[in-house]
């Protein structure tokens, strides 16, 4: 279900919630009038806080146990039909209102479940050019700089690499450039590496906590894949530069930051 429809089955619901309740309030007691309001809105309140799954064992509940209180009422005071019929329209009217409490605040909850999750990628892509998990620069430098801080504390090593592509064409083409830098993800560790553009034909990786063999073992994979989307060695269309990080080296140090 859209969005859109999503918002249009919330209003209906709220609408078709208010004719309910206005047709149940009026045929209740006021005492019946200050016990429904009060379990509603309990059930609300449990309703925002409490999973899906729990709510509707909660509504389930409250109307089963309505029923069963009207079944021993009207039997233990020996109520005429028509007093009868009057309980079966209170239960049948609170039974229909609260699964229409239910529903609005499931369908709600779904609503603003899927903007969270929209939010969320929405800011990861600001984070990341194109979509493919490469860091915009100053994304790039922000994280460093932490990692930096964190690698100092520890007293590790890694190295920069700066990846410049192409020697000769002023800008490269996009296609390129995201085959380059799906290359180079693919060739680190996701969760402790970072990939950043530097600018239109630069690439910035830093490898944290890794020695020298750890490197080389970088540079065969995006030699490897490469070979396999460009058909091109490593050496001919990547211009790299190797910088290793020592305890203590800052954003400064390392030429990333004036």
């Amino acid at each position: 279900m859209s969005d859109q429809r999503k918002l249009v089955s919330i209003l209906l619901l709220f609408l078709l919630s208010l004719l309910v309740g206005w047709i149940y309030f009026k045929i209740i007691s006021n005492v019946g009038f200050i016990i429904s309001i009060s379990i509603f809105l309990l059930s609300g309140f449990m309703y925002i806080f409490l999973s899906s799954m729990i709510t509707f064992l909660i509504m389930v509940i409250e109307i089963f146990a309505l029923g069963a209180f009207a079944i021993f009422f009207t039997w233990f005071h020996h109520v005429s039909i028509l007093d009868q019929w009057h309980w079966i329209e209170i239960h049948g009217l609170f039974s229909l209102l609260t699964m229409l409490l239910w529903l609005v605040f499931y369908t709600v909850k779904q609503l603003g479940n899927r903007i969270q999750i929209l939010q969320q990628r929405i800011g990861i892509l600001e984070k990341t050019i194109g979509g493919i998990g490469v860091l915009t620069k100053n994304e790039f430098l922000y994280q460093t700089e932490m990692v930096l801080q964190s690698m100092s504390r520890r007293q590790e090593s890694g190295y920069l690499l700066s990846i410049e592509i192409g020697t000769t064409a002023t800008k490269i083409s996009s296609a390129l450039f995201h085959t380059i830098a799906s290359a180079v993800l693919s060739s680190v560790r996701r969760q402790y590496d970072l990939v950043g553009q530097a600018d239109a034909n630069r690439i910035w990786i830093l490898l944290q906590n890794t020695t020298e063999q750890g490197l080389e073992i970088v540079s065969q994979r995006m030699n490897e894949k490469l070979l396999t989307e460009l058909h091109e060695s490593i050496n001919n269309i990547l211009k790299i530069d190797v910088k290793t990080i020592h305890p203590g080296d800052t954003l400064t140090s390392l030429n990333l930051k004036e």
